[in-house]
């Protein structure tokens, strides 16, 4: 559906077929960001500085040189999503490390289109990850008797990134009413 969007900005044929991948048998969407932009694209005085969260010892930093610089549309954001008190919800920072396999989180990607000779392929951009529920990810592994309660002790902060709170709510009302249903190999398995 999104390369069927797309599509309809370009003549026939002109924007390679994108299709997920497939990952476990299942489609994927492959979404990333570079660490930087070739200044041929870009003027020198976009750069901006890593997040410490990002760079913690400035390697990324000293890398940068007169050919390839940190920009805007080189950083991701990575947050927390909590409920206050009032039900509200918050965004909080996150360090990326945090996130495990098996977390449910939600991405914000920009779609590009890249020239290739005469054609474009289209190509996902992270913009930023949102843990949302790590449940699964978070449970000790420890004896039932001992619990160990996380701490978070990252600043809060507004989400700057792109959504407003309305257009986030909808999204979450629509989403919560999806099933997930098994594959055929899981269904046989459980017969």
């Amino acid at each position: 559906m999104i390369a069927r969007h797309v599509g309809r900005s370009f003549k026939d044929g002109v924007l390679i077929q994108w299709e997920p991948i497939d990952a476990d048998v299942r489609p994927t969407l492959s979404v990333g960001n570079k660490f930087f932009t070739s200044t041929r694209f870009t003027n020198r005085n976009n750069a901006i500085p890593f997040d410490k969260v990002v760079d913690p010892r400035g390697i990324l930093e000293k890398l940068q040189d007169e050919n390839f610089i940190h920009t805007d549309d080189n950083k991701v954001t990575y947050y927390k999503v909590i409920v206050d008190e009032t039900g509200k919800l918050q965004y909080i920072t996150m360090d990326p490390a945090a996130f495990r396999t098996g977390d449910i989180a939600e991405v914000e990607f920009s779609i590009i289109t890249v020239p290739q000779k005469e054609r474009y392929r289209m190509g996902l951009v992270l913009r930023s990850i949102t843990l949302l529920d790590a449940q699964h990810t978070e449970t000790p592994h420890l004896s039932s008797s001992t619990h160990i309660q996380p701490s978070l002790s990252a600043p809060k902060i507004k989400r700057h990134v792109g959504h407003e709170d309305s257009v986030v709510k909808d999204a979450r009302e629509k989403m919560s009413k999806w099933q997930i249903r098994a594959t055929r190999e899981e269904e046989d398995m459980s017969t």
